[in-house]
């Protein structure tokens, strides 16, 4: 018993000193650049996360979730904990500032859902879609960790350098934040069909672009750069180009001199806003990382 217990306390010793020599490469490696766009990733993701902040106040006056909807918290809880788990440093090296984004922006999500939980009548809706992200997220690990390893046919694209964990768990990370961008698309339909802007909050549409671009950056300046990170971020970016332009044509101030030249009264008519704070990280959006 001794023994094992030398082995394991022997190999715990290892792995620290493996981990803390790949941090050491890592701080080499990435140049100040690097650091500087991932750390601004970082703030900007985190101010995008705590924007909800008000809308769990307002639940929790009012003992009451209302017509709030809790998908998007839930769906952001889920990206950002594979996202935080992709980061690890035992599965993705250098990888430190998607791993403080997530891995923050994972907890900070868990307990908008839980207020939802708390204050939603009924609960049970909120439990099994609570239970249904536990059970998707340890599915995901498991076969990242213990089934891909072994499937040799699996191609280490794009880059061959890295394990087959790694490169499961980033196409699913970036699947995911893909996914969660076709949901400002929704609001840049309703602009169009009702001729408003204020289903579209220009502060929160720039702040969504600006931590995208942060990523995308930070992303590119990696030797070699993160594919992960990079791809859903890039159609962040499209994404963000796409809403300013729609904005600037249905802005109030094009709004008013259609008016004046005898266009569609019903143009400025104000609707409700759809868009989610929750969309612009690699996390988020992170999210970012991630």
């Amino acid at each position: 018993m001794l023994a094992a217990l030398s082995t394991r306390i022997l190999d715990a010793d290892i792995l620290s000193g493996r981990m803390l020599a790949d941090a050491d490469i890592c701080a080499k490696e990435e140049d100040t650049l690097v650091n500087v766009f991932g750390w601004l990733g970082c703030v900007s993701a985190w101010l995008l996360f705590l924007a909800p902040m008000p809308t769990m106040r307002t639940i929790i006056r009012k003992g009451s979730v209302g017509e709030f909807s809790p998908l998007p918290y839930f769906i952001s809880t889920l990206q950002c904990t594979m996202w935080t788990i992709y980061a690890l440093p035992v599965i993705t090296k250098c990888e430190t500032q998607p791993l403080v984004t997530n891995g923050a922006a994972a907890f900070l999500e868990l307990g908008y859902v839980l207020i939802f939980i708390r204050y939603a009548h009924p609960r049970r809706g909120l439990l099994l879609s609570l239970a249904a992200i536990v059970v998707t997220i340890a599915v995901l690990t498991t076969l990242a960790l213990l089934v891909v390893p072994h499937l040799s046919w699996l191609p280490l694209w794009p880059d061959p350098k890295v394990t087959r964990t790694t490169t499961f768990l980033g196409w699913v990370c970036a699947l995911f934040n893909i996914g969660m961008y076709a949901a400002p698309l929704a609001v840049v339909g309703t602009v169009i069909r009702r001729r408003s802007v204020d289903s579209m909050p220009l502060p929160l549409t720039i702040g969504c672009g600006l931590c995208s671009g942060c990523w995308t950056v930070y992303s590119l300046l990696k030797t070699p750069p993160d594919i992960f990170v990079l791809a859903p971020n890039i159609a962040g970016v499209i994404l963000f180009a796409i809403q300013i332009s729609v904005y600037r044509y249905y802005s109030p101030f094009c709004v008013r001199r259609a008016q004046i030249d005898g266009d569609d009264p019903e143009r400025g008519k104000p609707t409700e806003a759809l868009v989610s704070p929750i969309m612009a990280s690699p996390i988020a959006d992170s999210s970012a990382v991630e």
